[in-house]
């Protein structure tokens, strides 16, 4: 049996999410595209770091643990909050949506540890979140992986998603993964699949239950 519980991070908790997040995003197949690769690790490093300076204070960043270790990172802006600085611009840029005009709650991601993978780590923390909310919730998806994972807890596609930002048809944004790839080879259960090749990012919503 699982033993992984979910809590609101702490500021004790930072230095460690941060490892986790930069560590699972560094493969992902949307930041590639907006960073060589020699540049991917330090932007990470600082926009995860504002994420988590931004949401932690407010109990908006949700760790998984396992047997007293952090093993999963949740980030959750809520309604009216984005993220911010530089990176934050750089990353709208290449978007779909530009994400402040989105109503409701944003997921911005979830990273989970090799030595939190196999167990319902990512589950675990978009349960303990959505449990209850009653408000819109929006993500974007990277990898065909991590659509399936949040079809499961009631997102879906977003419409008008046909033509993309850069003048190619994105409406099948997925990627196809290549012989035995799975998301749980590093984890990142949003995020990039390695082996995956890339061909665009997915819009989901969740919609509050009906009462």
């Amino acid at each position: 049996m699982s033993g992984i519980t979910v809590r609101p991070l702490a500021g004790s908790d930072v230095a460690d999410a941060l490892e986790i997040l930069v560590d699972v995003f560094v493969a992902d197949p949307s930041w590639q595209r907006v960073f060589r690769s020699r540049r991917i690790r330090p932007a990470l490093m600082r926009y995860y770091r504002r994420c988590l300076q931004d949401l932690v204070p407010a109990g908006n960043a949700d760790g998984a643990w396992d047997a007293g270790r952090l093993v999963g990172v949740a980030l959750w802006y809520p309604p009216g909050q984005r993220p911010g600085g530089l990176i934050g611009r750089i990353t709208r840029l290449f978007s779909r949506r530009q994400r402040e005009h989105l109503r409701g709650w944003l997921l911005e991601g979830i990273a989970v540890a090799p030595d939190g993978r196999g167990q319902g780590t990512g589950g675990k923390l978009l349960t303990h979140r959505l449990a209850g909310c009653t408000d819109v919730v929006h993500l974007e998806a990277t990898t065909e992986a991590s659509a399936r994972l949040y079809a499961r807890f009631g997102f879906v596609a977003e419409p008008g998603q046909g033509e993309g930002d850069h003048g190619r048809d994105r409406g099948r944004d997925r990627v196809r993964e290549r012989g035995r790839d799975r998301v749980g080879d590093r984890g990142a259960e949003h995020g990039g699949v390695p082996g995956a090749e890339y061909t665009g990012d997915l819009w989901m919503t969740r919609l509050p239950a009906a009462p």
